[in-house]
């Protein structure tokens, strides 16, 4: 599967799961445990109109009060029914966002601080997580996202050991 099928397979997960406006699905991959599939607030953007022109969401406009009106997006049955082709994709993603990190590190650059950096964002990401979605904390995804971000805290933590004794 490619990086852009797995965004868009979340986000469209994102989606049948509640509707969301732009701003939410963005969040949930920049401070929620989805951070690992990069995905940028612009990009975002560009996906739901991808959605759109594909039939796969409607969006209706929302009174934001104070705030500026909102743009909801709401899953269609043709989106439901796009689900199940993109996750039976899924099992080919084979990148991580820390490859390139220590591919770097195999070609001979010291990505110690790099590395710390990412330990600590992925700690804070948990922990802010456990912290401000109570309601999903217990769901098999965030289960998945929690036990994968552990473990490569874990690998982080353990190259970082290994790295200060040399």
């Amino acid at each position: 599967m490619s990086l852009t099928k797995a965004r868009e397979l979340a986000v469209l997960s994102l989606l049948n799961a509640h509707p969301l406006h732009g701003y939410q699905v963005a969040a949930a991959f920049e401070k929620w445990l989805l951070h690992s599939l990069g995905l940028k607030r612009a990009a975002v953007y560009s996906i739901l109109a991808r959605f759109s022109e594909r039939g796969w969401i409607t969006v209706e406009e929302q009174a934001g009060g104070q705030f500026p009106d909102r743009r909801v997006s709401n899953i269609t049955d043709q989106g439901r029914a796009a689900i199940h082709p993109l996750a039976a994709e899924a099992g080919g993603l084979s990148l991580s966002p820390l490859m390139a990190l220590m591919l770097l590190h195999d070609s001979g650059v010291d990505v110690t601080e790099m590395v710390e950096a990412q330990c600590a964002m992925r700690r804070r990401i948990v922990a802010e997580h456990h912290e401000t979605d109570k309601d999903h904390v217990n769901s098999a995804s965030s289960q998945l996202a929690d036990a994968t971000t552990m473990a490569e805290i874990d690998f982080l933590s353990r190259f970082l050991e290994g790295h200060s004794q040399k």
